[in-house]
């Protein structure tokens, strides 16, 4: 090697398949490498539940955007599953995930991270998401910087260098509350597809898709419902198919909504001698009805009720259909001049974005905390 000063012939040194951290000394070879095994972080998503159902259109749908190839560079970087607290968001993705990951088509691994954006103890910042993910991809604690713009870029090189390994990294970025939490957690990278969910549709973030989750229709509910009851007791509990029509009723009261209706199961297989009958009559008062969707204990729906904000628990909780708003579980336009967000047949939802400055129509859960809604816009 010769001193630069020497002559007018400039040692140019090149970083070839690593991540920059530092400053690099003068030298002849500079490798940094990766690690060559998969940290366990990259492969702590969440089992998907093997009651899933009626989700099959945006499932196929949304497993196709995945497919190596697939994605042109214009096409999107970010798909948003947009829908109700309980609408099944985070299921979706985490079954679309998995049958990604079994066709091999993530080699390099998951990032799954959970923002908790709608709880206001635990919501995680940008920079301690991106920290947590930049770990997760084997990067030292001490190469990590403290600005939040220093770690998008590392978190992006370090993505664009696995897939330029032959490592494709799915990113999947769950319960994100704006686009402010989301956009610092997407990748530069059209061959690094991340997936979002939200309560919004968060339509500030460029290169996304959305896609709004509606309510499951009236026999995938049921057949929900059926799902999870056999799952916790076994095949032999028929109660479902002995009674469909306390069944249907039971679904309905539950908006549809996955979530309701697992709680329910969760509630029926605790006493294995309750008939559906009995259910029905408790989840017929209206006013209790939200206080009745809990269980307490080691179960992982939880409840309704930490879904909510404080005014919408202080509200009547109603959650079937009533004569003053359409069907139970719409997503309703929440009055804001730069988004309009209209109602379609079948619980679908459309979007309608205007220019302006937010650019986002947010959903709420208008069937549980029904207090003088205002009216929404359906055709």
């Amino acid at each position: 090697m010769r001193n630069p000063h020497e002559d007018s012939t400039q040692v140019q040194n090149q970083i070839r398949d690593g991540v920059f951290y530092n400053t690099v000394v003068q030298g002849n070879n500079v490798t940094l490498q990766l690690p060559d095994e998969i940290t366990p972080a990259l492969t702590g998503m969440p089992a998907p539940s093997s009651t899933f159902t009626g989700r099959e259109t945006v499932l196929e749908l949304l497993v196709e955007e995945l497919r190596p190839g697939r994605r042109a560079a214009a096409g999107p970087l970010a798909h948003v599953v947009a829908g109700l607290p309980g609408a099944g968001k985070t299921e979706l993705v985490l079954q679309v995930a998995h049958r990604a990951s079994q066709q091999g088509w993530f080699p390099g691994g998951i990032l799954f991270i959970d923002l908790h954006g709608y709880d206001g103890d635990r919501r995680v910042s940008p920079s301690r998401a991106l920290g947590s993910l930049i770990q997760a991809l084997g990067i030292p604690d001490r190469y990590v910087p403290d600005d939040l713009q220093d770690r998008a870029r590392l978190y992006r090189s370090v993505l664009s260098t696995y897939a330029e390994q032959g490592r494709r990294i799915l990113v999947i970025a769950d319960n994100a509350s704006d686009d402010s939490q989301a956009r610092p957690l997407l990748s530069a990278d059209s061959r690094i597809p991340v997936l979002v969910t939200s309560r919004h549709t968060l339509a500030g973030i460029n290169n996304a898709r959305m896609h709004d989750l509606a309510i499951l229709d009236s026999a995938s509910a049921v057949e929900l419902l059926r799902r999870e009851l056999c799952q916790a007791r076994g095949p032999d509990d028929s109660r479902v198919e002995d009674a469909p029509e306390s069944a249907e009723k039971i679904a309905h009261l539950c908006g549809h909504l996955p979530l309701a209706l697992r709680i329910v199961a969760a509630l029926l297989a605790d006493l294995p001698a309750r008939p559906l009958s009995s259910m029905l009559k408790s989840l017929s008062d209206a006013r209790n009805r939200l206080q009745r969707l809990s269980r307490g204990g080691p179960c992982r729906t939880g409840g309704l009720r930490p879904l909510l904000s404080p005014s919408e628990r202080r509200s009547g909780p109603v959650l079937s259909p009533s004569a003053h708003q359409p069907r139970a579980g719409h997503l309703h336009r929440i009055r804001r001049p730069t988004c309009r967000l209209v109602i379609r047949g079948g619980g679908r939802a459309a979007r309608h974005p205007r220019t302006g400055a937010s650019g986002r129509a947010s959903f709420e859960l208008r069937s549980l905390a029904y207090a003088r809604p205002p009216a929404p816009v359906c055709r």
